[in-house]
């Protein structure tokens, strides 16, 4: 199970973060037990030269299926960023530390 909360980092405590929602501005307060990762994002508009460029570019890409953008080269082997055992272990942590905060 995965969730997605965006949002501008408001403040940091002891404890975890707080986002505020840049549309929405609904605040979001997230325990960093709970934190698997952080990503930032680029906001791009068009009526800027750079980024407009940049939009015409990936338009110009979009037809590559998801599948292609994700898969890469290493050697002669296709490999997916996706790594399943990766994943399972940081299933398994998250259990026993979930299991952990309940006793």
């Amino acid at each position: 199970m995965m969730d997605y909360f965006m949002g501008f980092l408001e403040n940091i405590d002891e404890h975890g973060i707080w986002l505020i929602h840049p549309v929405t501005k609904c605040r979001s307060y997230i325990l960093f037990p709970h934190i698997v990762s952080i990503t930032e994002e680029q906001v791009l508009y068009e009526d800027n030269p750079e980024h407009a460029k940049i939009i015409q570019d990936y338009r110009q890409e979009k037809p590559l299926t998801a599948a292609k953008r994700m898969v890469m080269q290493e050697g002669s082997k296709e490999t997916s960023f996706v790594n399943p055992v990766a994943l399972a272990e940081i299933a398994k942590k998250a259990k026993q530390a979930f299991t952990e905060d309940k006793k």
